[in-house]
């Protein structure tokens, strides 16, 4: 039966059944796989996120912010962040906050 389930996991007691053609009933494959533990883990349900909407948009600007450039980006913006001095190997809104306090309302 153990065999059985490894070879066909998607098979349910009832169709092992009646595909080997087993002369048991049909609780009985269930108990056994439970028991060696061949069974799915039962789906997760979906939990509803919080909206943050209204919160975020109490914050003031920019002090709360976080972006990530991605690297396939960094070519289109490596001439303004040489002639502003920035560093090219790390740039984020935080980074650019700290360096240009006026950014900061």
């Amino acid at each position: 039966m153990r065999a059985q389930r490894k070879k066909t996991p998607g098979f349910g007691s009832r169709r092992l059944i009646a595909e080997f053609a087993l002369q048991i009933g049909h609780q009985c494959p269930g108990r056994i796989f439970r028991h060696h533990q061949l069974t799915r883990q039962p789906k997760r349900r979906h939990h509803r996120k919080n909206d943050l909407r209204p919160s975020k948009a109490a914050y003031a600007p920019f002090t709360r912010f976080q972006m990530d450039v991605k690297i396939s980006q960094t070519f289109l913006l490596l001439p303004q962040m040489q002639a502003n001095g920035l560093p090219a190997q790390y740039t984020s809104a935080n980074f650019l906050r700290r360096q240009f306090p006026g950014l900061q309302q």
